[in-house]
């Protein structure tokens, strides 16, 4: 049940990281075009700008579900020897846990004095707090991936990434 949930999650995280990649490039090209006709309009960086936010934040679960960030090759391969690859995915997730949780914990507050205060973005006139928000999702749903791949590492199982 736990692999299809998080196959599920993977294949609407890459999906919504698609679109916001294509509006991005839609919204950039347009801009030069708006540009070389002498027509500014902010709102339209300011859109790239909020579209490249929430795809980071969106691809950084993905990121721990796929094993995709960067890392230092030595230390799992000084570890592959002595605890095995197992264990080190196992501390590797929980510092993805723990760095998350404060991360969250953070993001949140911001969030939250950002909804409080009423907050609009300049050029768009959206509530600031929409683009605080993708950060308490972002670190959400990398602990549950984090914690997802160390279940599946304790019980010995390899799961397939979509």
């Amino acid at each position: 049940m736990l692999k299809k949930i998080c196959g599920a999650m993977e294949r609407a995280e890459s999906f919504l990281i698609a679109i916001l990649l294509l509006i991005m490039t839609a919204l950039a090209v347009l801009q030069v075009l708006t540009r070389a006709l002498s027509i500014t309009l902010i709102w339209m960086e300011e859109a790239t700008r909020y579209c490249m936010i929430w795809l980071c934040f969106i691809g950084m679960p993905l990121a721990v579900r796929r094993h995709a960030h960067i890392s230092i090759d030595m230390i799992p391969e000084l570890m592959r020897g002595k605890f095995g690859m197992r264990h080190y995915d196992i501390f590797i997730n929980l510092l993805v846990v723990v760095f998350c949780g404060f991360f969250l914990f953070y993001s949140w507050k911001l969030t939250s004095a950002a909804i409080v205060t009423n907050q609009l973005t300049t050029g768009l006139k959206i509530p600031r707090w929409t683009m605080y928000l993708s950060m308490c999702i972002g670190s959400l749903l990398s602990i549950f991936h984090a914690v997802a791949e160390s279940w599946f590492a304790l019980k010995g199982e390899e799961i397939e990434c979509c």
